[in-house]
């Protein structure tokens, strides 16, 4: 999920939850805009929706990573571990604000090897500095607010 910073952030990851089957992994971050029909969507939110039989999920959160950018991803890649599925992907999702997101990409590579495929994005805060929001409970706890 990938929702911009004008959207209702709070709200919608209050909702989430009940929408979806309890054992839903969400996973997903505040935007400067994101990707939508016809161009970029500046108050919106676009989703995406993974599953099925035989589908594995699990979670990585790195924390510090503006500090440890390459450690971050690869601790990220690490999620990986033990999946033994015929298809794999590795979705990343880093603090835009931390920079050199190459050394992110190449942290996760290191770990996850190049013939994984890798998706995602980077929080953002609608280019200022204030701090980007990004969650990833499994499961949802008590208090929501990422």
């Amino acid at each position: 999920m990938f929702c911009s910073t004008g959207y209702q952030v709070p709200e919608l990851f209050d909702a989430l939850p009940a929408q979806v089957p309890a054992a839903t992994v969400i996973v997903g971050c505040t935007t400067s805009g994101q990707l939508a029909d016809g161009g970029v969507d500046r108050v919106g939110v676009a989703m995406a929706a993974w599953g099925g039989d035989g589908f594995d999920v699990r979670t990585e959160v790195s924390r510090t990573a503006s500090t440890r950018v390459r450690e971050a991803g690869a601790d990220a890649a690490a999620a990986l571990a033990g999946l033994e599925g015929e298809h794999q992907a590795l979705l990343l999702i880093g603090d835009g604000l931390t920079g050199n997101q190459h050394e992110f990409v190449g942290g996760a590579f290191s770990v996850a090897g190049a013939s994984v495929p890798l998706v995602g994005g980077c929080a953002g805060s609608d280019y200022s500095t204030a701090a980007a929001r990004g969650t990833c409970q499994v499961p949802w706890p008590e208090d929501r607010r990422p």
